[in-house]
C-alpha cells in the first residue's frame, strides 16, 4: 500500500532578539596596513543607539586601537566620518552622520589624549 502526501508548504521563521555581536576586530596594525594600501579604512565595532550620537561602551576596543594607531603615528591626518542607517530623512541622518563623527574625535581626545 502506497501513501500519498500532497498538501501545502509551510516555513516557519523564528527571530529572535538579542544583541548584535560583531566578529570583525580591528587592530592597530591592520588600521595601519589598511591606510598604507588603500588610504583609506573602514572601522567597525562603534556602536550607538538608533538616532543618537553616544557611543555606547561596547565601542571601547574599537577606540582603543584607533588610540593606539594614532598614538604610534603622531603626524598622520585623517578624516572621521559617520555613517547612520536608512531610517529617517536625508537630512535628518545627515546631522546624525556628524554629530557621531563629532563625537568620535571628541572620545579620541578626550578619553585618549589624542590632538588635532
Amino acid at each position: 500500500m502506497k501513501t500519498a502526501v500532497s498538501g501545502n508548504a509551510y516555513t516557519l521563521t523564528i527571530i529572535e532578539q538579542e544583541t548584535m555581536h560583531q566578529d570583525i576586530v580591528v587592530d592597530a596594525e591592520l588600521i595601519k596596513n589598511k591606510l598604507e594600501l588603500e588610504g583609506k579604512i573602514a572601522i567597525y565595532g562603534i556602536y550607538y543607539d538608533t538616532g543618537q550620537a553616544i557611543i555606547k561602551e561596547a565601542s571601547k576596543p574599537a577606540l582603543n586601537q584607533i588610540a593606539v594607531y594614532l598614538k604610534g603615528n603622531p603626524t598622520i591626518n585623517c578624516w572621521v566620518v559617520g555613517h547612520t542607517d536608512s531610517d529617517g530623512s536625508f537630512e535628518l541622518n545627515s546631522k546624525l552622520a556628524l554629530a557621531r563623527a563629532k563625537a568620535i574625535k571628541a572620545a579620541l581626545q578626550d578619553k585618549y589624549g589624542i590632538s588635532d
